[in-house]
């Protein structure tokens, strides 16, 4: 197998604010501090490669790792990629050979596996990986990052992961402009909302971080709450009315690089909604304004995508006003 270098400086840089602090001190190299410590510690240090979903998907590794025998980064070098185990959540295995049957082939002959030839090979071309993202459309939606790949410049995998998954500085979302003409209604000034959050304290909030680390997603979303108070001001400056009345549709406002898989989803949904009842005239304000009680249907989507209420994991949280009636 060639070489594979899991160490990007400017990713391991931009997740790992410590150890920028250091390097712009002077104290160290970003190399040297992922070889001494962010290695054994576990730290993101390419975005083809995640230590800690890839523990979270093979606890056997983990046990190992836990005991101190190896780390998730010398288990996967030495023995997860020859054994085809994903290098991070969103790689499908199985969608990335059912898309690539030179790939598929090459597996069967035993000449490699998935997870190797999408590492090796994969992540400079446009191969796609999950059916929830479509490359080539991200290509479409951004002129600048299709340039930059067409001249050798960027992994393209490597870029969409950092710019979109990880939503780093500098990003474009691969969103395609729904309204150059500028024709649709106001949304509001929502840059002004949110340039008066305290980011910087959200990011180090010790409450809310442990909340998120105990799965308590109550006491987390009361406490994202409590640090952005300017929440509700993101939809009373919306005109929603004209906003409604002039959506042609949900693929205005989707990123560009989403896949079938989501589309998918997305027409799965529909027909869920149309044929649970909800919109049945018994369930409808009288006026025409929107449902009597959204819960069911705010409950019905959220299960279809997540598998769980929100209800079960945040209790009756606040609505935004004027959203479903």
């Amino acid at each position: 197998m060639a070489t594979l270098d899991l160490f990007n400086e400017s990713f391991y840089l931009a997740m790992n604010p410590d150890v920028r602090a250091a390097v712009e001190r002077g104290d160290i190299d970003a190399r040297s501090h992922f070889n001494q410590w962010g290695r054994a510690e576990g730290r993101v240090a390419s975005p083809l490669f995640n230590p800690v979903e890839y523990l979270d998907q093979n606890p056997d590794v983990k046990a190992a790792v836990d005991e101190g025998l190896l780390t998730a980064y010398d288990h996967f070098q030495t023995y997860g990629i020859k054994e085809g185990r994903a290098p991070f959540e969103g790689f499908d295995v199985g969608y990335y050979l059912d898309q690539n049957p030179d790939v598929a082939t090459a597996v069967d002959e035993g000449r490699t596996t998935a997870t190797e030839h999408f590492l090796l090979f994969g992540s400079n071309e446009i191969r796609n990986f999950n059916p929830e993202i479509d490359l080539q459309a991200y290509l479409d939606a951004n002129a600048d990052v299709a340039a930059a790949f067409a001249a050798g410049q960027i992994s393209l995998v490597q870029h969409f992961i950092q710019d979109v998954i990880f939503n780093l500085p500098d990003i474009d979302w691969g969103v395609v402009d729904p309204d150059p003409s500028g024709e649709l209604p106001d949304w509001g000034d929502f840059s002004d909302i949110f340039g008066q959050v305290d980011w910087a304290a959200v990011e180090q909030d010790a409450a809310l971080a442990q909340a998120y680390a105990d799965g308590n997603w109550a006491l987390a979303y009361q406490r994202l709450i409590e640090l952005i108070p300017n929440w509700n001001s993101i939809f009373e400056t919306a005109d929603w009315d004209s906003i409604w009345s002039n959506l042609d549709g949900l693929d205005q406002f989707l990123p560009g690089w989403l896949g079938s898989g989501f589309m998918q989803q997305l027409v799965d949904l529909q027909n869920t909604i149309l044929q649970s009842g909800l919109l049945d005239p018994a369930n409808l304000n009288p006026d025409g304004s929107g449902l009597l009680d959204p819960s069911d249907l705010v409950d019905l989507i959220w299960n279809e995508f997540y598998g769980v209420s929100p209800y079960d994991l945040i209790g009756n949280m606040p609505m935004p006003p004027d959203l479903m009636g």
